[in-house]
């Protein structure tokens, strides 16, 4: 079942929603990144969200980094959840998110100042702020929505599994309208801790190339509204696997990728010539780059690929919500540009040879409701998610707002 994408809010490194983010996906530079400093003493690079708006005070109970995160991206569909309520019984309203840390950050300053002076903050929180279900309760709350409600936590594939699970929620007739997508903000877990696997980069990553040398951690979010109306973009469907190789290793193979991609193509009902683009889970790391470059192959090779992490970082749970977002952005673009590959222009030829899609490609018939993308995210013990987004096809083509794109993707104009 095609699931309409009738709005969107996103907010990472390369800006503070949908608009900025576009501006800087087609116009602007990867942006600038922060630094942190991990347990051995190095500074590394991440990609920060500056600014980030207060809760309003009704939430202090769930303050923290990572619903400020999410309430930023719930800013921006807030009149679209309106308009379905005007419509929809909040029973049927649902919400499912993924994120791999959630709120950690917060327990991290209150295990912090818990060692330093005995006591935790007085405003610190558990269960609204950390814990896993607090994000997607967050949301229903500033929603009204009371359908089901939960969070998906899947390490880095966690906001795609939960976007394929709203869809799912829609097609069993369960809810009408799905909030769904995910949110991860940085904390010293993560960076640590894959700072610990040998993983991060000391400089911008640089996926595909022969001098590549990791990845870095960035944090953002990005929500959608799922329902059954026109739209200019849709989920087409998804394929989910396993491998149960490694504990974070992925299958050497990509047979897991490989098979999660082939099921997101059938269930969305397409050919791989179909294909147009691939948005490559692509984090720089030497295990990743080879497994993924052989799956594409299998699967759809003819298709033009690009990893967008070096504009954003690995958002870890909310990297399948962005980067479907983007996705959607340039599906909606008018001149049907792809999202471009950002690296040295050193391709590393031991990989498999693939269509890069370097600044200035398009897609010239990607309207026609004909052609659609991947997204891949790929996890911790070989947990492989593809999704499939495309225009409006069959009936859908009939309800197709020729005007809608600018409203809800972002104007094809922005400041940088």
């Amino acid at each position: 079942m095609d699931v309409a994408i009738r709005n969107m809010g996103m907010i990472c490194a390369m800006g503070a929603d949908v608009s900025a983010v576009k501006a800087t996906l087609f116009y602007g530079q990867p942006p600038a990144m922060s630094f942190r400093t991990v347990v051995d003493g190095r500074r590394l690079p991440v990609f920060e969200v500056r600014e980030l708006p207060p809760l309003p005070d009704a939430y202090r109970l769930y303050d923290c980094r990572n619903n400020r995160l999410a309430y930023a991206c719930f800013e921006q569909i807030a009149h679209t959840v309106d308009e379905v309520l005007e419509t929809t019984n909040p029973n049927r309203l649902g919400v499912v998110l993924g994120s791999s840390t959630s709120g950690l950050a917060a327990s991290e300053a209150a295990y912090q100042l818990m060692r330093a002076e005995g006591h935790y903050p007085e405003n610190y929180h558990f269960h609204s702020q950390h814990a896993m279900g607090s994000l997607a309760r967050f949301i229903a709350e500033l929603a009204g929505a009371r359908g089901p409600t939960y969070t998906v936590s899947t390490a880095c594939s966690s906001s795609a599994k939960a976007m394929l699970s709203a869809r799912g929620l829609i097609e069993a007739d369960i809810c009408d309208v799905v909030i769904s997508g995910g949110v991860d903000s940085l904390c010293d877990l993560t960076v640590n801790g894959f700072g610990a696997l040998g993983q991060l980069s000391s400089s911008r990553m640089n996926p595909l190339s022969q001098n590549r040398s990791g990845l870095n951690i960035g944090e953002g979010g990005a929500l959608f509204v799922l329902t059954r109306d026109a739209a200019d973009v849709f989920l087409w469907g998804g394929g989910e696997s396993m491998d149960a190789f490694h504990m974070s290793a992925p299958s050497p193979d990509g047979s897991g990728a490989a098979l999660a991609m082939s099921r997101a193509l059938e269930d969305a009902q397409v050919e791989a010539a179909q294909v147009a683009y691939v948005n490559l889970h692509g984090t720089a790391t030497r295990a990743n780059d080879s497994m993924e470059c052989q799956a594409v192959v299998a699967v759809v090779p003819d298709a033009y690929v690009a990893s967008s992490k070096p504009f954003v970082g690995h958002c870890l749970g909310a990297a399948g919500a962005i980067e479907a977002g983007l996705c959607c952005i340039s599906l909606a673009d008018d001149a049907c540009r792809l999202p471009h590959h950002v690296f040295d222009g050193q391709v590393d030829s031991a990989l498999p040879n693939l269509k890069i899609a370097f600044p200035g490609t398009a897609v010239p018939s990607v309207r026609s409701g004909e052609m659609c993308y991947l997204s891949n995210s790929f996890a911790f013990g070989g947990n492989n998610c593809t999704m499939v987004f495309g225009r409006a096809r069959g009936d859908n083509q009939n309800r197709w707002r020729s005007d809608h794109s600018d409203a809800v993707f972002g104007s094809s104009q922005g400041s940088v």
